[in-house]
């Protein structure tokens, strides 16, 4: 699947050296690591960015400082950092430090001509990203221009990607509207946070696909981040002050961030009254590239996967049902050895789909009945289906 790069280019005047160019690029390493396609990346709410170029040994001393909202692209992401245009104002010949920082500009104070203004960041010196602190930036990063430069290239870290809120939240509410949870695929049970846990790890949204081009995707523009908030590190639970728009299915995204990278999971349900309870299912990466090896494929498919398990009261898989979805599509089993084949869900109660469409009703028949769950491919995604036994009457 192709990917958006970010390189953005800004235009420094300087005096007496070549015009040099700042180029913005997202941090790959494990510290405040980044997703690799600038387009994957929400902007946080009303995004603002800061552009200051300092002095090198005392960055109090400031020859440009430009606190500049990002006006969004065609998507809420950070692919939108490449139409900020720079002031152009001289700066000296010697040895400067470059700094950027992307803020929400519901965090930022405002001048009385309502200009919005851009706070100090502590940048770590050893890395040039911002000091993981309170009051930190969503993005950012520091690089030192030297004279002769051509080229200027700073390394954006994603600081704080609970501050990465799109599209519809891009209003300021004052009071949260939505919260979810977050389940292992493998056990069921809730993701940890703290030293010992997961949950610091996950990015969190909520959205619902739509159809583009033949098939469904989920952009970024599509969904609402939520942020952490770790007070009960047994059941952690993300939250957003934030309505959403579900029309028919709500859906919690769930995606890793890591050095490897990973593919994110959707779990839906459909919109009812009262509204389902948003629940995320995370499935490891180790877990799922062993699924997708079962079918016989080298890298997960770009149109996506449905990956369902049946399961009892208890939450875990049962053997010898047979899942049906509701319109076009087909099923296959993973068995309990790791294999596809068979007629029927093995003890694990995984199966999968590589063609139904989003929106398919996955229904499976045994011994006791069960209550139809929500699937189907959305692009770039694994699609979570767990489909439980029906309550007792």
């Amino acid at each position: 699947m192709k990917r958006a790069a970010l390189a953005l280019a800004l235009a420094v005047a300087a005096c007496g050296t070549p015009t040099p160019q700042i180029k913005l690029h997202l941090a790959r390493t494990l510290s405040q690591q980044c997703m690799a396609n600038c387009a994957d990346i929400p902007l946080p709410c009303n995004a603002v960015m800061s552009i200051r170029i300092v002095d090198h040994d005392d960055p109090s001393i400031r020859y440009l400082e430009q606190c500049a909202p990002v006006t969004p692209d065609n998507n809420y992401d950070v692919c939108s950092l490449n139409h900020i245009v720079l002031e152009q104002d001289a700066i000296p010949v010697h040895e400067l430090a470059v700094q950027i920082a992307v803020f929400p500009g519901e965090a930022l104070g405002f001048t009385g001509e309502g200009d919005p203004v851009c706070p100090d960041v502590n940048f770590n010196h050893a890395n040039g990203l911002p000091v993981e602190e309170v009051g930190a930036p969503a993005l950012g990063g520091e690089t030192f221009y030297h004279p002769g430069d051509s080229e200027v290239d700073v390394t954006l870290g994603c600081t704080d990607l609970s501050a990465m809120r799109a599209g519809k939240t891009c209003k300021n509410p004052t009071a949260d509207a939505l919260s979810a949870t977050v389940v292992d695929f493998d056990t069921r049970a809730p993701v940890r946070a703290g030293q010992q846990g997961d949950a610091e790890r996950l990015v969190v949204l909520v959205g619902e696909p739509h159809l583009f081009d033949g098939g469904y995707v989920l952009n970024a523009s599509d969904t609402i981040s939520l942020k952490l908030d770790a007070e009960d590190t047994s059941s952690p639970v993300w939250t957003a002050a934030a309505e959403p728009a579900f029309v028919d299915n709500a859906c919690v995204e769930v995606l890793e961030v890591g050095p490897q990278g990973s593919t994110a999971s959707l779990h839906c349900a459909p919109v009812g009254d009262p509204p389902p309870e948003l629940r995320g299912i995370w499935i490891k990466r180790d877990r799922l590239r062993s699924i997708v090896g079962s079918l016989g494929l080298s890298e997960f498919p770009d149109e996506g996967l449905t990956v369902g398990m049946v399961v009892d009261g208890t939450a875990n898989g049962v053997a010898n049902y047979t899942v049906k979805p509701s319109g076009a599509g087909s099923v296959v089993y993973v068995s309990d050895d790791g294999l596809v084949g068979g007629s029927a869900t093995s003890k694990t109660g995984i199966f999968v789909s590589r063609d139904a469409p989003f929106g398919t009703m996955f229904s499976a028949t045994g011994m006791k009945p069960t209550v139809p769950a929500v699937g189907g491919l959305v692009a770039g995604k694994v699609t979570i289906v767990i489909v439980p036994f029906a309550p007792a009457q």
